[in-house]
């Protein structure tokens, strides 16, 4: 019996090109990424190819060729995708294309199911656009899952649907009687228990008497006619019989 693989994750990475060394820091990421086994797509990989740019971000936002952005958050980022203008024209057009893409997008569904904010290293909290604010966002100081890092865990488990916890099964709900302590309501409990379990049956067995005595039933040994009759001993046997036995 076969089983179907899963289906391809996809992954966009939006970030600005700050300095080289922050650009290093998002190709590590991205590899990393790849290395754990989802597909990421990063404008590093293209460089050296003949490409329209703005067509090419606006196609990686789209639903069905990537099934999460990741923006690379820093106060830079911010800057560029809120207010486009200060920065100067020139300056981060890349990153004003995808983040009016981005809120387009959150605009257009009335919430955010795909773009998720991340902070590498140190950055500060406040370099998340304030469109993504309330949602979920990763502190990234370490890539890959054998860095053990816990926002890149938490952050693969995102993105691949592995949950950390799982809920409990709901148990029954107790019903409190007003005026009864913790130890009266469990025997209450025991008592309904022993109510409901079907009564045990004792089997009919017959044993051998002394002389003059038949059998025994369940309710005890009957008593022969005589006024002393006999004694039982301290195991349960029969300790010897008393006077007045009739045919003594």
């Amino acid at each position: 019996m076969t089983t179907d693989p899963p289906p391809r994750l996809r992954v966009f990475i939006s970030y600005a090109q700050e300095d080289p060394a922050h650009s290093a820091r998002v190709l590590a990421l991205a590899n990393a990424l790849r290395r754990d086994g989802i597909a990421t797509e990063l404008d590093q990989y293209h460089q050296q190819e003949l490409i329209d740019w703005p067509r090419w971000c606006r196609e990686q936002l789209r639903p069905d060729r990537s099934d999460w952005v990741l923006l690379i958050c820093t106060p830079v980022y911010k800057a560029r995708v809120e207010d486009p203008v200060g920065t100067g024209p020139g300056v981060g057009r890349g990153v004003y294309w995808e983040g009016a893409a981005i809120l387009n997008a959150i605009y257009a569904d009335k919430g955010n199911a795909r773009f998720v904010p991340l902070l590498l290293d140190e950055a500060p909290d406040e370099s998340v656009p304030g469109a993504l604010e309330a949602y979920t966002h990763f502190r990234l100081r370490g890539f890959g899952l054998a860095s053990a890092d816990p926002g890149y865990e938490g952050l693969y488990r995102l993105l691949t649907h592995s949950p950390g916890w799982q809920r409990r099964r709901r148990g029954p709900r107790w019903r409190w009687r007003p005026g009864l302590s913790l130890v009266a309501r469990r025997r209450l409990r025991l008592r309904r228990r022993r109510r409901l379990r079907p009564p045990r049956r004792r089997p009919h067995r017959l044993r051998q008497g002394p002389p003059g005595v038949r059998g025994r039933s369940f309710s005890g040994w009957r008593r022969p006619s005589c006024s002393w009759g006999w004694a039982r001993g301290p195991i349960g046997g029969w300790a010897g019989r008393t006077r007045n036995w009739p045919g003594n």
